[in-house]
């Protein structure tokens, strides 16, 4: 029986954690057996290494926290897993998808570690000075390919000997 009363004294705990004022998107697909569909937050307040607390943070430099607010559930994920709960995630989770406007995530309830607070300051995670440079690699890479996409090799030298021309 103590089992039982603390499991649902820490299920009253973690549903304290339910965001009422989200507001629930439609027609999302429904998850089936233990998979759960999460929204990641943008707007979460962050504190830096001082004790800093920042607010809506846009710095290349630094990662988004994996927080969100549960969405959908399937059938067997446990009931303290509900809509509208703040939950701290798993950062690998690598199943995106976009729908009315919106990024959306899924994967295995397993992959959600803790009901955070709504008043909950997060620490800060930056990228290292080689990720942003490898970022910057990337995207001059893609440019490049773009701009020339449906150019022959001699079209890309004449192109290159061109000032205005940027590789």
């Amino acid at each position: 029986m103590e089992n039982t009363e603390r499991y649902e004294q820490v299920k009253k705990e973690i549903l304290k954690c339910i965001d009422n004022k989200f507001v629930m998107p439609k027609n999302l697909p429904i998850p089936f057996e233990r998979s759960v569909i999460v929204k990641q937050m943008d707007n979460v307040s962050i504190v830096s290494e001082s004790g800093l607390i920042l607010g809506g943070i846009e710095a290349r430099n630094i990662l988004k926290p994996n927080i969100g607010i549960i969405v959908a559930v399937g059938p067997k994920v446990p009931d303290y897993l509900v809509p509208k709960l703040r939950v701290y995630f798993n950062q690998n989770i690598d199943f995106e998808y976009f729908i009315g406007g919106a990024y959306y995530k899924m994967s295995d309830f397993s992959d959600f570690y803790a009901a955070v607070p709504e008043d909950a300051l997060v620490s800060m995670d930056t990228k290292t000075d080689k990720e942003l440079a490898r970022e910057d690699l990337i995207s001059q890479n893609e440019s490049y390919e773009n701009r020339t996409k449906g150019m022959d090799d001699r079209d890309i030298l004449d192109a290159l000997k061109n000032p205005k021309f940027k590789a």
